[in-house]
């Protein structure tokens, strides 16, 4: 997450850096043999989420790196999604 007003003031880019950090992350988490994936979206409820050390940022990408707790096929369903309170125990 990043103040993006701040970056742009700045830089005046940010996306491109953030795909670069992104990739980095993704060959780390490949070298130690689990898995990456990423999602870039604007939503301001990720912020909230966050908050408040994110109060003021908005999100830019999204990574989550690990090794899945289940195995992906074709035929199943993704498992239920993670809530804030099993986060957060």
């Amino acid at each position: 997450m990043s103040d993006l007003n701040k970056i742009l003031e700045y830089l005046g880019a940010s996306q491109f850096e953030a795909g670069v950090i992104a990739g980095k992350i993704y060959h780390a988490a490949y070298a130690q043999k689990i898995g990456a994936s990423g999602s870039t979206f604007f939503d301001d409820v990720v912020s909230e989420f966050f908050s408040p050390h994110a109060s003021d940022k908005s999100t830019m990408i999204a990574i989550g790196v690990g090794i899945p707790a289940y195995k992906s096929r074709p035929d199943k369903a993704v498992p239920s999604l993670i809530t804030r309170e099993k986060l957060t125990r």
